[in-house]
């Protein structure tokens, strides 16, 4: 048999299909296909159950932030509520006080002028009126 081949190669050479190498190629193969399939089908399923994991770890963690979130929110609610509640009762104290000035003064005017009896009692009411508000 004449070969014509280029003259930069030194020889060349034919060889025989040789099927018993074919078939330990292919039996090697396919045996590192079998084990890389089993290696994916056998973890498949930790990945998904690590995620599923996390996704808890998550929603946990998420109510963690809620509740703490909810209990900041409702201490500025009662503070805010404690503060108002002060305010109210930081004016009636100065209303009060402002009434038991007017009360002293309208008694001096009163003793001034040599006022009735019956306005006393009605200062004294108003007195009395002023303490109970503040105890």
């Amino acid at each position: 048999m004449h070969l014509q081949h280029s003259r930069s190669l030194e020889g060349v050479t034919v060889h025989r299909e040789s099927r018993f190498r074919r078939l330990v190629l292919t039996a090697t193969l396919c045996v590192l296909y079998g084990v890389s399939l089993y290696a994916c089908v056998a973890t498949s399923g930790k990945p998904y159950e690590r995620a599923l994991e996390q996704g808890r770890l998550l929603d946990v963690a998420g109510e963690q932030k809620l509740e703490d979130k909810a209990a900041q929110h409702a201490a500025l609610q009662q503070r805010k509520k404690a503060e108002k509640l002060a305010s109210k009762v930081a004016d009636l104290r100065t209303d009060d006080e402002q009434a038991e000035l007017d009360a002293t003064k309208a008694e001096e005017e009163g003793a001034e002028d040599g006022g009735s009896a019956g306005l006393d009692d009605e200062k004294k009411k108003k007195k009395k009126k002023s303490e109970a508000r503040r105890k």
